[in-house]
C-alpha cells in the first residue's frame, strides 16, 4: 500500500503539470476571446466596485478626452473653432466680408450654441465677422481685451453684443475656463500697450489631457517678451503663429519658450502684406507648418495624448512682397 501510494502521487504530479502546460495557453486565448474579455471586464468591475464600497466611495468612469480645433480659412484674417464633447468656442471671426462664411461653417459643425467667443483685439480682420456670429448663435460669454477702437467694425460688434444681451468680460490673465474635456487659461494682455492694438491681443492656452494649443492673436515682440516673463506655462504642442506669420512676431526666444512641434499660419493667398514673412518661416522651418493660404481650412484633433492633423504639412516659403510696416 505504501509503495502503491507513492506511484499514485507521482502520477498525480505528472497529471497536474500536464494540465498546467495545456491550460495556460488556452487561458490566454480565452481571455482574448469576446466571452473571455466580457467575463474579465465583469470580474474586474465587480472587484473594483466591491473595493470602492469597502472604501465608502463611488466608482467613477473617466471621461474620454477629446478636442478638435478648426483653423478656418477666412482669407487674410483669423478664425478658429474649438470643440470638446459638444462644447464650442470661437476665437476671432475673420473680416467683415467673412461673417457669412464663418456662420455657415459653424452651422455645418453643429455649433448651434457657443460657450465662448474671444475677440483677440479690435482689428477688423479678427472681429469683423463676430457681429454676424453673435446675431446667429446663442453665445454664453464673450471675452475681449480692455481696449476700444473707433471703427465701424468694432462699433458693430459692441452694438450686436448689447442688442443680444451677451455677457461680455475683459480678458484677465490667469483666469481659467472649462470647455468640455478641455480647459483654457487667459495669458494676456497683462498690461496696457497704448495705441499698439496688436499687442493688446488676448493670448489663450488650451489644454486637453497631455496636449496643448497656444493662440496669441497678433501679439508682437513686446507682447511675446511679456508672456515669456509672465511665469505662465507657455509650452504647447501647436502654436498659431502671431500676426499671420509677420516678422514682427514669433521671436526665437518666444519659440524656444513655447517649444511647439507644429505651427499654423492663418493668412490669405497672395495677400498684399507678404505674409508669412520669409524670416519667420526660416525660424520655424524645422517644425511642421500648416497654412490656410495653401491648404484652406485645417483641422487638428486631440484625444488627450496625441494630435492628428487632417492635412500634410505645407511649405516654409515666405511671402514675396514684404512691406516696411510689418
Amino acid at each position: 500500500m505504501k509503495r502503491y501510494g507513492k506511484r499514485r502521487n507521482k502520477k498525480l504530479v505528472y497529471i497536474i503539470v500536464l494540465c498546467i502546460l495545456v491550460i495556460l495557453p488556452l487561458a490566454g486565448r480565452f481571455r482574448e476571446a469576446p466571452i473571455g474579455r466580457s467575463i474579465a471586464r465583469w470580474w474586474n468591475g465587480k472587484a473594483l466596485s466591491e473595493a470602492a464600497d469597502l472604501a465608502g466611495a463611488e466608482t467613477l468612469q473617466e471621461p474620454v478626452e477629446a478636442l478638435t480645433v478648426h483653423f478656418i480659412d477666412v482669407g487674410q484674417g483669423d478664425a478658429a473653432l474649438l470643440e470638446s464633447n459638444g462644447h464650442f468656442m470661437l476665437i476671432d471671426g475673420g473680416d467683415n466680408d467673412q461673417g457669412d462664411r464663418v456662420v455657415t461653417y459653424l452651422h455645418e459643425q453643429g455649433a448651434d450654441r457657443l460657450d465662448y467667443v474671444i475677440g483677440t483685439h479690435p482689428h477688423s480682420d479678427h472681429i469683423g465677422g463676430l457681429d454676424d456670429v453673435v446675431r446667429n448663435f446663442k453665445v454664453d460669454r464673450v471675452i475681449l481685451p480692455e481696449v476700444s477702437y473707433d471703427t465701424w467694425s468694432y462699433k458693430s460688434l459692441v452694438r450686436a453684443l448689447e442688442e443680444e444681451q451677451v455677457i461680455t468680460e475683459y480678458a484677465a490673465p490667469g483666469s481659467r475656463y472649462e470647455l468640455g474635456a478641455a480647459e483654457f487659461m487667459i495669458l494676456a494682455p497683462g498690461r496696457e500697450y497704448e495705441d499698439n492694438l496688436n499687442n493688446w491681443s488676448v493670448a489663450v492656452r488650451i489644454v486637453c489631457g497631455e496636449t496643448s494649443f497656444l493662440f496669441t492673436g497678433d501679439g508682437e515682440r513686446e507682447a511675446e517678451a511679456d508672456l515669456c516673463a509672465s511665469g505662465f506655462d507657455l509650452k504647447s504642442d501647436v502654436l498659431k503663429l502671431g500676426h499671420h506669420g509677420s516678422s514682427t512676431s514669433t521671436t526665437r526666444e518666444f519659440l524656444e519658450e513655447v517649444s511647439p512641434y507644429a505651427v499654423v499660419v492663418s493668412c490669405g493667398q497672395g495677400n498684399d502684406y507678404g505674409y508669412p514673412a520669409k524670416r519667420t518661416m526660416e525660424r520655424v522651418e524645422h517644425l511642421d507648418v500648416y497654412r490656410t493660404d495653401e491648404q484652406g481650412t485645417i483641422t487638428a484633433s486631440s484625444d488627450g495624448r496625441r494630435i492628428v492633423f487632417d492635412a500634410l504639412p505645407g511649405s516654409t516659403s515666405g511671402g514675396q512682397k514684404p512691406v516696411d510696416n510689418e
